[in-house]
């Protein structure tokens, strides 16, 4: 059994990870993210797949045991320091492995609820594009969504050469600028990695399909070997009353 080992330090405000875990054929994966008493442990598990989920805490405390889970999303203020263990049963495919997704850490919004990493990325985003809209809309001066078209290309253009005299604005807009291009690029890998998961399942779909053909093609050359030994005994017996069924085996 495989143990990964997770040590997680909370500053401020939790930032969410994530990864991908392989578990192999009528196998068990197991997990392990150290907390401390009062910190928040907020999850969510994905998979194509069926599986059988536990959840222990520190000494190995029974917490949770779900059967036949695709889909589980929690969370739970500790009671107490140590390890606390997320276990995968890999118990319903046993000719292929399968792919769980785990996110941990999640964000927490005002009202109570949990964010999943999309839609923590996409609040950033979002944000993100509204602080540079207004801050872009208050140096040019825009008030009235109203206004005439060419009074806001005059008044950007301006905008932009003060912009050009003044470096420290120029370095807050890259910066800002770099700040959406790397929660844009973290939005990516986070599909990247469903997409790698996908098709690792794929794979052994594929795999496993494979063994079925053969296994099942193996069954009816066996079944067809011995309807023609028994056609071959009855023929034999119909027209050759003296010979006996054991007598074949001399031919």
């Amino acid at each position: 059994m495989l143990r990964f080992f997770f040590i997680l330090g909370l500053f401020g405000q939790s930032i969410g990870k994530y990864l991908n875990m392989e578990v192999m054929a009528g196998k068990k994966e197991c997990l392990y993210l150290y907390k401390k008493y009062g910190d928040w442990l907020t999850i969510e598990i994905r998979s194509n797949d069926d599986f059988d989920l536990s959840f222990s805490g520190p000494n190995e405390s029974h917490i949770l045991t779900k059967q036949r889970v695709r889909n589980h999303k929690a969370i739970r203020q500790t009671n107490s320091d140590g390890d606390y263990g997320f276990c995968f049963y890999n118990s319903y495919n046993f000719h292929s492995s399968i792919s769980v997704y785990f996110d941990y850490d999640y964000e927490i919004d005002s009202s109570g609820n949990l964010l999943s990493h999309e839609e923590k990325t996409l609040r950033k985003i979002t944000s993100e594009k509204e602080k540079i809209l207004t801050l872009v809309m208050e140096k040019i001066g825009i008030r009235n969504n109203s206004m005439n078209q060419q009074i806001f290309l005059d008044s950007l253009k301006m905008e932009t050469e003060n912009i050009i005299e003044n470096k420290n604005n120029i370095s807050s807009y890259i910066e800002r600028t770099f700040t959406l291009l790397s929660l844009h690029a973290d939005q990516m890998e986070t599909h990247l990695k469903y997409y790698k998961s996908r098709r690792i399942r794929h794979f052994h779909l594929q795999e496993s399909n494979n063994f079925n053909v053969m296994l099942f093609s193996i069954i009816i050359c066996f079944m067809i070997i011995i309807s023609g030994l028994v056609q071959v005994v009855v023929i034999k017996s119909i027209f050759g009353i003296s010979i006996v069924t054991w007598k074949f085996w001399r031919y």
